[in-house]
């Protein structure tokens, strides 16, 4: 556990800026984007001011200072800076590092806790908006938090490991694969005891650059990412160091989609940092100097914009989509993808709305639909297992569909086609409590959306 140092830091200020957080934030929601995250927005506050590598760096110099291999008045802000006070070589540096987070045949003496987790790290995870997440951090904060989210689902990668978790399956880096499985990418490596590198000092950084270009580099993970918006919180990497990065990612920021808007959040306050600031801006993409703050503005718009998602695709006589309110950001990409085919799709926003007004409203739209969907994952089946007949979606959506298709005639009228997404498995006994357990289930780790697509379209005629 990380060492109390100075108050809790509170995001401070509101956004004044030409992005226009309506369409960001639902683009996000959406699957739009995927996110970066740097040591910088770690932790609370009160650690190291939120920053897990400088708190790293300061428990290893105090039991450094404790063993007498350092000074009382020793100060460094960095581990490039610790190697070239001390003369350490860089592999040694990663070695302190790794006893520090692992142990060497003894105890650990730092614990990535997630209670230490800053809470608007946590909850932007929480939304589950991001399947995709890239981290410059070498700790396991940030994967321990996405494993309390995510569970068994999370797929841990590094740019040092090889095989599966090194590159995304060959189905994963085309557009017609739309679940891929959460997936945590430790871009600079990660601090293991398998001897593997990882990035913690300048000369470190410069060798994971040439690896990132070198024709090794994972191209599938690149070619799924390229596509899409990049969100970086938290990455306070030297001007020149960035830009490598960056362009890695990027290739060319100038011919991604028009209407999707980059954005880096993190302090700019160096002259390397203020470069770095003009030459983003010089790209179109948006940045913001306080990453706490650009956190806390994507939260506090969610909400209007899943209504606003739901209002758009609210259209009686089509297709019904009947989910899980934690599923909501994969959901809202299906529905956006059937939109995009041409059906008419309602899509509510359970979780916002509530009353008879809005019983009244599924109880039409589900009457009046040819393709019901429900959207089987992960909550689903713990909902199934745990019993949790009382959830929304189960109670209301899928009585009401049930009871139509035991109408006789009019049954055909209606076609129910369930859709498993990650975490749900069909063959597995759990399955029989489903009450359409009955009706053959499209599995997108299996089978790409298109297949769905087509098969959803010779139904609704």
């Amino acid at each position: 556990m990380p060492r109390i140092s100075r108050p809790t830091d509170k995001p401070s200020g509101n956004i004044t800026s030409d992005l226009s957080w309506d369409t960001f934030v639902s683009d996000i929601i959406k699957g739009k984007y995927v996110l970066l995250v740097g040591s910088e927005v770690i932790l609370k506050g009160e650690y190291s001011e939120g920053d897990s590598a400088l708190d790293i760096l300061s428990s290893i110099i105090e039991d450094l200072k404790e063993s007498e291999l350092l000074g009382n008045r020793f100060l460094c802000t960095s581990f490039t800076e610790l190697a070239r006070k001390t003369g350490l070589p860089d592999a040694k540096i990663r070695s302190l590092i790794n006893n520090a987070l692992i142990g060497n045949g003894k105890e650990k003496n730092y614990c990535c806790d997630t209670d230490a987790v800053s809470k608007e790290l946590k909850d932007l995870l929480r939304t589950k908006f991001f399947r995709v997440v890239m981290t410059t951090t070498y700790d396991e904060y940030l994967e321990n938090v996405m494993r309390e989210i995510w569970g068994n689902e999370l797929r841990v990668m590094s740019i040092y490991d090889e095989g599966r978790s090194f590159d995304l399956d060959e189905k994963e880096q085309s557009s017609e694969e739309f679940d891929v499985r959460p997936t945590l990418y430790y871009i600079c490596g990660k601090v293991n005891n398998k001897g593997k590198k990882f990035v913690a000092t300048e000369n470190d950084a410069i060798e994971v650059v040439a690896r990132w270009f070198s024709k090794n580099a994972p191209l599938n993970f690149l070619n799924n990412i390229r596509p899409k918006g990049v969100i970086s919180i938290g990455c306070k990497f030297d001007d020149w160091l960035f830009r490598f990065f960056w362009y890695i990612l990027r290739r060319d920021v100038n011919t991604i989609d028009s209407s999707l808007k980059d954005a880096v959040a993190v302090s700019f306050s160096s002259e390397s940092g203020k470069k770095l600031n003009e030459y983003l801006k010089s790209k179109n993409v948006y940045t913001e100097s306080n990453a706490r703050s650009f956190i806390s503005s994507i939260l506090e718009n969610k909400d209007q914009c899943v209504k606003n998602i739901a209002a758009a695709n609210s259209r009686m006589g089509g297709v019904f989509v009947s989910y899980a309110h934690e599923d909501m950001p994969i959901v809202a990409s299906i529905v956006e993808r059937l939109t995009k085919e041409g059906f008419d799709v309602w899509f509510d926003s359970a979780k916002l709305d509530s009353g008879d007004n809005y019983d009244s409203r599924i109880d039409k739209a589900i009457a009046k639909c040819k393709v019901f969907v429900p959207v089987l994952s992960l909550q689903v089946k713990q909902d199934l297992c745990d019993g949790h007949t009382d959830r929304y979606y189960i109670k209301t959506e899928w009585a009401l569909a049930k009871q139509r298709t035991n109408i006789g005639s009019d049954a055909q009228t209606m076609y129910v086609m369930p859709l498993a997404i990650s975490g749900y498995n069909e063959r597995e006994d759990y399955h029989s409590k489903f009450p359409f357990s009955g009706q053959t289930v499209t599995n997108l780790m299996e089978s790409p959306i298109s297949r769905f697509v087509e098969k959803m379209k010779q139904n609704i005629k």
